[in-house]
């Protein structure tokens, strides 16, 4: 059974938190670069807030095509209520990605024993699974989790860049202002 939509949601609003979400995200991976012994402790935080990102540009694509949004956090699902000509645009920028990434994502199989998805809707499903043992990483006996999907927030900001340009304006983004219902402080 699907969860129920809501309709009335200004897909531009959405756009913003995922950008907020992937600017974040972007941000942790630039202080791992600078120091590398962060790596491992800013692992968890840099896929939540990638995560974040996927999901909500995902819903932003979705509200654009349908002018309604899901509820639910279920990146494989979210995807596969896209339009097929969405769900191909992205399926190759994906393989574009997979097949540049090939070589590290072989060597990281080799040395973790693991198997990374390397189609977009596996690698959605991994991402789903990997995002809810995130949130309960504390919980003894988890599994190790695969999470392949570091630059797919990238890839959907791009599509909708296609669909709606206006948005990357500087004066769109500067008459940005919360919606409404949003508190303030």
């Amino acid at each position: 059974m699907k969860p129920p939509s809501k309709s009335g949601i200004d897909p531009f609003f959405i756009f913003l938190q995922g950008k907020a979400f992937f600017q974040a995200n972007r941000l942790i991976h630039s202080a791992t670069e600078s120091s590398p012994d962060k790596n491992c402790e800013l692992r968890i935080p840099a896929c939540t807030m990638s995560v974040f990102a996927c999901e909500l540009f995902l819903k932003c694509l979705l509200c654009i095509e349908t002018n309604s949004v899901p509820r639910g956090h279920n990146l494989r699902r979210l995807y596969d209520s896209l339009k097929g000509t969405t769900r191909r645009e992205l399926e190759a920028l994906w393989d574009k990605y997979a097949s540049e990434g090939k070589p590290t994502w072989d060597a990281y199989e080799t040395q973790f024993s693991i198997v990374i998805p390397r189609d977009l809707p596996s690698a959605l499903f991994a991402g789903s699974q990997a995002f809810e043992g995130l949130r309960y990483i504390y919980e003894p006996n988890k599994p190790l989790f695969r999470y392949s999907l570091d630059d797919f927030p990238l890839m959907l900001r791009n599509v909708i860049v296609k669909r709606k340009p206006e948005w990357f304006t500087s004066e769109s983004l500067r008459n940005y202002r919360t919606p409404p219902e949003f508190p303030h402080r």
